[in-house]
């Protein structure tokens, strides 16, 4: 043996162990220190990022906004054309209705009658129709009526042709009736005795257009 103390490997790991266990106590106390200072430093705020997130909240209500705004122009635009074109139609359908009444307008025609049998007495107008009263050298009474007419004017009447026309007539208990269209005018004739008379004053009768 030598005169150095020979170190077995089971001193050698008893000292192993101690500096290792005093070691690690250093960089564990090291390791502290640090966490500390680390919590009592306030965290620095990322100012580029909230700026950022700033800005995308800033774009995003300017866009809702600027929809809201298109929205309520559109909607503007809208009802005033609607308007407008109610507006042009009220007027231009006025203005037709006017029109029209000026164009279906009716206006008797003045007549005559030819020859010295009959004779005009009296004329009046009642509920837009103009009435001749005709006396007769024969003695029968005769009613000249002109007005603008009725669809069911024909109702329980004969169709014939007079004079080249087409006539209707109708024979009852009182009176005799003949009746057709001239023009825009409605022609009645009628008379309380012989239906002949109606068809002598039809042979008088002229229109004066």
């Amino acid at each position: 043996m030598s005169g150095k103390r020979d170190f077995d490997n089971s001193e050698f790991k008893i000292i192993a162990k101690r500096y290792v266990s005093i070691y690690g106590e250093t960089l564990e106390k090291e390791a502290l220190s640090e966490e500390v200072q680390a919590l009592k430093q306030p965290e620095m705020p990322d100012l580029g990022r909230a700026k950022k997130k700033n800005s995308v909240k800033v774009a995003k209500y300017a866009l809702i906004a600027a929809a809201v705004l298109v929205v309520c122009v559109l909607s503007f635009v809208v009802m005033a054309t609607i308007g407008s074109i109610i507006k042009r139609e009220y007027v231009t359908s006025d203005k037709s209705s006017l029109v029209e009444e000026e164009t279906v307008k009716w206006e008797a025609p003045n007549i005559s009658l030819v020859g010295s049998r009959f004779t005009v007495t009296d004329t009046k107008e009642d509920n837009g129709k103009v009435i001749y009263y005709i006396s007769d050298d024969l003695g029968d009474d005769v009613v000249l009526t002109l007005s603008s007419g009725a669809e069911n004017y024909r109702d329980g009447m004969h169709a014939d042709v007079y004079n080249d026309k087409l006539v209707y007539v109708k024979s009852d208990y009182g009176y005799q009736l003949m009746a057709y269209e001239f023009d825009d005018t409605l022609v009645e004739i009628s008379c309380k005795y012989n239906f002949d008379t109606l068809k002598a004053i039809d042979d008088s009768l002229r229109f004066d257009l």
